[in-house]
């Protein structure tokens, strides 16, 4: 750790939950070591960062409100990656000049910045006109490696580092030409002048440090990636922080029925659409019927209704805290982001992943490397795929090797070696 003054860092974020929560867990850090922090946040996002204590900046944008939306809704089910791009491209091109100017002034006068993989072009330009100093803060990996192709492009591994190296380079081409009108945009705004590369190219040219918080269990540091580049370990919320989330005490409803039988599957699709409501719970109890388990399903995004059923079987619940709850199942069914990918394995269970989004996919690719899961892509998903995919899931083996997992991420604090390297920036 570097001895230093406080600093002022300003973590810049936007998406989803899994893009924010990494984030407060380190901005709670260096709270905790005596850092001013300005956390910049998704409208739908701030509640959350108000709620955990932190001082925050608005970024004028409602990500949930699009995604929710009935045409993103769709192509999400569709898994048409390349049209949902394009309409999320839309979608900043009306509401980039606000959010550049959000995070300009969210900015202004930091010592550090802290970027997420979706704010690192803006962040890049920024951190470039006010000669401030940059970490990268990701929850999935980006960078290129002969080890894995990039699941932006591909949805199965590849045995080639060759063409695995292509699949990198693919992404840096389509990003820098989907975002050429944004960069510009930004650049002309602060000042700045040249042409610049996509924001991953132009990361590992500078040699900026970027701090993954995924646990190097699940995804250890390939051997061809630069020094700049980093496995720090998953993040672990505090009771506190669990709380700013919604996620307090275990329900008496829920924590009785976990003791009236055996350890249920857990099932939740996370922020994914769930058209069909009715359809969706019929098709987990048919999968927990026919696999012989009990069913916990966690609303998620959906707007399921909570309660027990007529045999209580399958018991529908909102928010909760996982570190208690999930040692108390015996596997789960989940959608893949980062956050749940950890949480369900640190807690030493096995899982199935339904996949859309691209670092889905690639969780989905580790867990079946460690055999401690298998993965199904969710515009495919239904009652007999599931219950295939869940059987070596709910296998002995499975269990086994998922316990020790559990074990050895049970350890890992991701955010105090980040916090370590921004404190490292901020005394070069």
């Amino acid at each position: 750790m570097v001895t230093l003054g406080p600093v002022k860092v300003t973590l810049l974020t936007h998406g989803t939950r899994g893009d924010l929560q990494p984030h407060l867990n380190v901005a709670h850090e260096l709270r905790v070591r005596g850092h001013a922090v300005v956390v910049a946040a998704n409208s739908n996002n701030l509640g959350v960062v108000h709620r955990a204590g932190l001082e925050s900046y608005e970024i004028p944008v409602d990500t949930r409100e699009l995604l929710e939306s009935p045409k993103m809704q769709r192509l999400l089910l569709s898994g048409r990656s390349s049209q949902f791009g394009r309409e999320i491209a839309r979608f900043e091109a009306v509401h980039g000049p606000a959010m550049d100017a959000a995070m300009i002034e969210a900015a202004r006068d930091a010592d550090v910045l802290v970027t997420g993989p979706l704010t690192a072009m803006s962040a890049l330009s920024i951190a470039e006109a006010g000669d401030q100093a940059l970490v990268g803060c990701f929850p999935y990996p980006v960078e290129r490696t002969r080890e894995f192709p990039s699941p932006f492009v591909v949805e199965r591994q590849l045995t080639s580092p060759m063409l695995c190296l292509a699949t990198y380079a693919a992404v840096d081409l389509v990003w820098q030409y989907m975002n050429r009108g944004a960069t510009r945009r930004i650049r002309r705004t602060l000042g700045l002048r040249g042409r610049v590369s996509s924001p991953f190219a132009r990361i590992r040219d500078q040699r900026i440090p970027v701090e993954l918080m995924v646990s190097p269990v699940l995804l250890p540091k390939p051997g061809d990636w630069q020094d700049n580049y980093a496995v720090a370990g998953a993040p672990f919320l505090s009771p506190e922080q669990r709380l700013a989330w919604g996620e307090g005490a275990i329900d008496p409803e829920l924590d009785a029925w976990l003791d009236e039988g055996e350890p249920p599957v857990y099932f939740s699709f996370g922020s994914l659409p769930v058209l069909d409501r009715a359809a969706c719970l019929e098709m987990i109890g048919t999968v927990a019927r026919r696999s012989g388990v009990r069913a916990l399903v966690g609303a998620g995004w959906s707007d399921f209704r909570p309660g027990v059923n007529a045999d209580r079987s399958m018991l529908v619940t909102g928010a909760f805290d996982y570190d208690r709850v999930l040692p108390r199942c015996r596997a789960a069914i989940h959608h893949g982001g980062a956050g749940t990918t950890h949480d369900v394995a640190r807690a030493g269970i096995p899982a199935v992943i339904t996949h859309v989004f691209p670092d889905h996919i690639l969780w989905g690719w580790r867990l079946a490397a460690l055999g401690i899961g298998s993965a199904v892509p969710y515009r495919k998903v239904n009652a007999d795929l599931l219950i295939e995919a869940l059987a070596p899931v709910l296998s002995s083996a499975a269990a086994q090797r998922a316990r020790a997992v559990g074990e050895a991420m049970s350890r890992e604090r991701g955010a105090s070696q980040v916090c370590d390297t921004i404190e490292r920036q901020a005394a070069a």
